[in-house]
């Protein structure tokens, strides 16, 4: 049985730019997302309980987005760079918040989310290294 290994060495290293736009393009799925929860909350009758799980689920999502966006051009370790993608995505919506909220709060839901964005971005990576799109 052959099986395939990556030269690591041969792995295209990632440039800040390339970090800025996989976080441009998850900060653009997250608005577009919010955008149609925020619609979907509007004009059906959704409750807004499900409002909490719909965020969630968009943050998810546009993470998943922004795995695959900073790993479509690698050939290994994608996991690790949706990974740190997804702290920085966190640690970047965070400090909005603190910015537009005027207060600093870690909690629960603080590192819920810290953690969601880093799993789900790690998936996003694993995904974007073995697709071709």
């Amino acid at each position: 049985m052959k099986t395939s290994m990556v030269n690591i060495g041969a792995v295209p290293r990632l440039g800040a730019k390339t970090w800025v736009k996989a976080l441009v393009v998850a900060m653009v799925a997250t608005v577009v997302l919010v955008g149609v929860l925020s619609a979907l909350l509007t004009w059906t009758p959704l409750p807004e309980s499900t409002a909490g799980f719909g965020v969630m689920l968009c943050v998810i999502l546009a993470n998943i987005i922004g795995g695959m966006a900073i790993s479509k051009k690698m050939r290994a370790n994608g996991m690790m760079a949706g990974a740190g993608l997804g702290l920085i995505y966190a640690v970047v919506i965070y400090l909005i918040g603190a910015i537009f909220l005027n207060k600093v709060d870690m909690n629960w839901h603080t590192l819920i989310m810290l953690i969601t964005s880093v799993i789900s971005s790690a998936f996003g990576g694993i995904i974007g290294v073995n697709t071709r799109i």
